[in-house]
């Protein structure tokens, strides 16, 4: 059974409503999640440049960010545009 990471660890749902924080699903949307310091230190060769280009991904998603003055503006659609793609690619992954 799914379980959000607030009934896991016993926290009242409605600190992450007040704070607008996510509160995942254990399991699921925490396949989404990289420790980006776990990648970078890591010592299996194929993923030895892995957090160089999760960096870089990130840093192109903020300097969008930064440009937009609008929701649903041409930045924001590209935000959302990249989100997806690495969500497809993260969903399509069946080793994961």
């Amino acid at each position: 059974m799914a379980t959000s990471f607030s009934d896991s660890y016993k926290i009242d749902y409605q600190v992450y409503e007040a704070l607008g924080a996510l509160d995942p699903i254990l399991g699921i949307d925490t396949r989404l999640f990289i420790d980006p310091l776990l990648v970078k230190n890591t010592k299996i060769l194929e993923f030895q440049e892995a957090g160089i280009k999760i960096e870089k991904y990130f840093q192109s998603i903020l300097i969008l960010l930064k440009a937009c003055q609008k929701e649903k503006d041409i930045f924001w659609n590209q935000v959302v545009r990249l989100f997806k793609l690495i969500l497809a690619k993260i969903m399509d992954n069946d080793s994961l």
